[in-house]
């Protein structure tokens, strides 16, 4: 079957992975958020940092959304504040909103 190999079942969840952080983004545009964020080492001593913005919506129910894994060249500041600059940027938030 031509929709079972691995490379169309990545794409797929790929996709679907898109599709899940628009509507994130689309949630918390225009209201007030924070960011989260923690470097890691995997045991390959590849530095990544994980995103998560947490909001409250219109029901003042909290939330916490894992935005995603990020490689970083280095665990500094300047490098985690680009990564959280091109995240929201490719969301479309505005750093403005951030608290």
């Amino acid at each position: 079957n031509k929709y079972t190999s691995a490379d169309i079942g990545n794409e797929m969840l790929e996709v679907m992975a898109l599709t899940v952080l628009r509507g994130i983004a689309s949630s918390i545009r225009g209201r007030k958020f924070t960011v989260m964020v923690d470097e890691t080492t995997d045991s390959s001593t590849k530095e990544q940092c994980v995103i998560v913005l947490r909001w409250v919506d219109h029901d003042l129910v909290a939330h916490e959304d894992f935005i995603g894994l990020h490689d970083t060249p280095a665990a500094n500041a300047a490098n985690i504040v680009r990564i959280i600059r091109d995240v929201l940027l490719r969301l479309n938030i505005s750093l403005d909103d951030c608290r």
